[in-house]
């Protein structure tokens, strides 16, 4: 994946992370999860670049989206949006 400024997973911790591996298997990660294990400071691209598909064993994650669990509407308040 190409390195950009990334998004800090403590701002985002209601979130999954949906990551898809070169062999073809894809799923979840609990973004709470990846804080435990590394802090609080871990990115969204340092998270990809340390994680290994369970799988293949391998860390070559070809797809990542950040996943919002939750209704809508509390989607388009974290966005700072509301019903037009």
């Amino acid at each position: 994946m190409p390195k950009r400024d990334s998004t800090l997973l403590s701002v985002i911790p209601e979130h999954l992370l949906w990551l898809e591996c070169a062999c073809g298997h894809n799923g979840p990660v609990q973004v709470p999860a990846i804080i435990a294990k590394w802090g609080d400071l871990i990115t969204v691209d340092e998270a990809v670049d340390r994680l290994r598909c369970s799988v293949c064993r391998t860390k070559r994650i070809k797809e990542c989206r950040i996943i919002y669990v939750g209704g809508s509407m509390g989607a388009m308040r974290g966005a700072q949006q509301g019903p037009r």
